[in-house]
């Protein structure tokens, strides 16, 4: 395989191929449909799953003879000898882009899986065919992409803070207004004297009921006038006694007689 099947290749990614491996070309073409577009860590991660029997393969395209797998909802496999030739071949991709400078957050933009030239096997076996497969993929690095977002997103945020800056002191206007609007409020001090004078009304209420009292009191000075004729009776009864002596002396002289 001279040329790679991907076109367009550019200074920020890497590439790598594998060839005339012994692995099923069916589920190398299954394996590379399901991590192309995924990161080379999230792929790395899922191979070592599906080499531990963790994480099945879906397959999608060649599904004759294929069982139902729970964690898929569908058909699927562990491929084990074609897990292990793509982990090999994530990380010859990784080592070429560290070689040529490149970040370590890379990503899978190509990878595909070509038939090789097959041969037959030696030995009793001798009519059936070796199993060959040609490997290639191509990563990219994601850090243009970001600075690129980073560049952008600055300029596009500036803007705004600009004609926010030129707002403010058009709001700002306003907002002096109405500060002389309050001052009526202040002028609202009639209000709080009127309380005052409504306490005042209180007070003078609570004046007017205290002589109340003063009028109970006033039964007691009338007391003092019955008095007078307890003493007029006191004067009388010395009237009465003197009376009585005259009668007396009245009546001794008619004793003489």
């Amino acid at each position: 395989m001279a040329k790679y099947a991907f076109q367009g290749f550019k200074e920020n990614m890497a590439k790598a191929s594998g060839l005339d491996l012994g692995i099923s070309t069916k589920a190398s073409i299954e394996i590379a449909n399901h991590l192309r577009g995924k990161t080379t860590e999230e792929a790395k991660k899922l191979l070592n799953k599906t080499l531990k029997m963790e994480q099945p393969i879906p397959f999608k395209r060649f599904t004759d003879g294929v069982g139902h797998k729970k964690l898929i909802s569908g058909p699927g496999r562990y491929p084990q000898k074609a897990s292990k030739e793509f982990l090999k071949l994530i990380e010859q991709a990784e080592a070429n882009a560290q070689v040529k400078g490149l970040a370590s957050d890379l990503k899978i933009i190509h990878l595909a899986a070509h038939k090789a030239s097959s041969q037959f096997k030696a030995g009793r076996q001798r009519r059936r065919m070796f199993k060959r497969t040609h490997l290639e993929i191509v990563v990219e690095e994601l850090e243009e992409k970001a600075r690129k977002k980073a560049k952008k997103a600055p300029a596009k945020k500036e803007a705004p803070k600009a004609e926010a800056e030129e707002a403010k002191p058009k709001q700002e206007t306003p907002k002096a207004e109405p500060k002389k609007q309050e001052a009526p409020k202040k002028e609202e001090a009639p209000k709080a004297e009127a309380k005052p004078k409504k306490a005042d009304g209180k007070k003078e209420e609570k004046a007017e009921a205290k002589p109340k009292p003063k009028k109970k009191a006033a039964p007691k000075k009338q007391d003092t006038p019955p008095a007078k004729p307890e003493a007029k009776k006191e004067e009388a009864k010395p009237k009465k006694a003197d009376g009585k002596k005259e009668e007396s002396s009245n009546k001794k002289p008619e004793e003489t007689k």
